[in-house]
């Protein structure tokens, strides 16, 4: 979905947003649990353990950022992609809302097996849908 909605609201598609994700959302989990951890220890009285979290916080943030401008610099990271009619992205997004929906019905079996219609919707949407470049 994410490769979808980047085309329609950004126009731009990142064929590495996935592999970043499974780096980047584990680092985020920390941030808002140190955050977190600060809220619960500073009501308790620990100033200084929510001073610690809070800078914790922040240290990984620095980090996710430094990431992200670095996967900037890599070439091919990210595409200019334009939809070649206006509401085709918006027509993608609906098929993909209803194939998910149908398959998460259906408990994802018969046609939906394999979780593969949403990734044929997708591949479908951005192949036919979007000129890259």
């Amino acid at each position: 979905m994410g490769a979808v909605t980047g085309a329609v609201f950004y126009r731009v598609f990142t064929p590495i947003g996935l592999v970043a994700n499974l780096l980047l959302v584990p680092l985020a989990m920390i941030v808002i649990t140190a955050g977190f951890a600060s809220i619960a220890v500073g009501l308790a009285g620990w100033t200084a353990a929510s001073v610690l979290f809070n800078h914790a916080a922040v240290l990984v943030l620095a980090i996710i950022e430094a990431l992200i401008r670095l996967a900037q610099r890599v070439p091919g990271v990210w595409l200019p992609a334009e939809w070649r009619t206006p509401w085709w992205g918006t027509a993608t997004l609906v098929l993909l809302l209803g194939v998910v929906l149908a398959g998460y019905a259906g408990g994802w079996r018969g046609w939906s097996r394999g979780f593969w219609p949403p990734f044929a919707v997708v591949a479908a949407g951005l192949i036919f849908g979007v000129r890259f470049g």
